[in-house]
C-alpha cells in the first residue's frame, strides 16, 4: 500500500511540460473545493520527486481546490523518479483513468510527447488507451508554427477515421508555416492527403470558397463557361 504524507503546497512544482492537461479548469477546482467543504474525501495527489524538486504528477485541480479553501497542506503519495520520461508516463496514466476526461487536443499533445520520448506506437496505445489503428488520426493534428514549435489542433484537420482501407497520412516535415510558400505547401499537403474534411461545417466550406476565390484573383485566373 502506498504511504501518504502531508506536503506544503508552497513547496510543490507545477510544470506544464510534464502535466497531461493543457490548463487548470477553474470551475472544476471550485466544484472540488465545495465538495471538500461539504465533507467529501478526495484521494491524495501524486507527487514526483526528481532532482530535489517535488512535481505534481496528478491532482492539480485538487491542489487548486485546497488553495481556494486557504489550506496550506495537501495529502500526497510521493514517488522518486530517475527520468522525466518515467514521470511523464505516470502522469498520463493517472490522468487518463480519472478526473475530467482529456480533450482531443490534450490527447494529441500526449501522443506527440510520448513519441518524442521514443516510445513505440503499441506502448503509446496502451498508455493513452486509444486503439493503435486510431493513433495516426491524432498524429495528423500536429503542425509546426513559424518558431518551429508544435501546435496541437482541435478539430480543423484529420476528422476522418483511419482504417485498413483508407490510410490518411500527412508528411509532418512539410507542415511548417514560415512564409507564403510554406503556408500553401501545408494547404496542398492537407488537401492531397485527404486530411482536410469539410463534412457539414458550413463555416469551413464558406472559408474554403473564400480562399479559392482570393487565390483566383491573386493568380488572375478567369473562369470559362462551359
Amino acid at each position: 500500500m502506498d504511504k501518504t504524507v502531508m506536503l506544503k503546497i508552497s513547496e510543490l512544482e507545477f510544470d506544464s511540460e510534464i502535466y497531461p492537461r493543457n490548463e487548470v479548469n477553474w470551475l472544476t477546482a471550485y466544484s472540488y473545493s465545495q465538495a471538500m467543504r461539504a465533507g467529501d474525501v478526495f484521494p491524495p495527489i501524486r507527487v514526483g520527486l526528481f532532482k530535489g524538486k517535488k512535481y505534481v504528477v496528478d491532482g492539480w485541480h485538487r491542489v487548486e481546490a485546497k488553495r481556494l479553501l486557504k489550506d496550506e497542506y495537501v495529502e500526497a503519495i510521493v514517488k522518486r523518479y530517475d527520468s522525466l520520461k518515467d514521470m511523464f508516463v505516470d502522469a498520463v496514466k493517472f490522468n487518463i483513468t480519472h478526473g475530467r476526461p482529456l480533450s482531443v487536443q490534450e490527447k494529441v499533445r500526449l501522443i506527440h510527447k510520448l513519441e518524442e520520448f521514443k516510445l513505440d506506437l503499441a506502448e503509446i496505445s496502451r498508455i493513452v488507451r486509444i486503439p493503435i489503428d486510431k493513433i495516426e488520426s491524432f498524429k495528423m493534428r500536429v503542425v509546426y508554427g513559424p518558431n518551429g514549435k508544435p501546435v496541437y489542433l482541435k478539430s480543423v484537420v484529420a476528422k476522418a477515421d483511419v482504417s485498413e482501407d483508407v490510410k490518411v497520412r500527412v508528411d509532418q516535415d512539410k507542415l511548417s508555416v514560415r512564409d507564403a510558400y510554406g503556408l500553401l505547401s501545408q494547404l496542398a499537403e492537407l488537401l492531397e492527403s485527404g486530411a482536410l474534411v469539410f463534412g457539414e461545417d458550413d463555416k469551413l466550406k464558406e472559408l474554403a470558397v473564400k480562399v479559392y476565390s482570393l487565390l483566383g484573383e491573386a493568380l488572375k485566373l478567369t473562369v470559362t463557361a462551359r
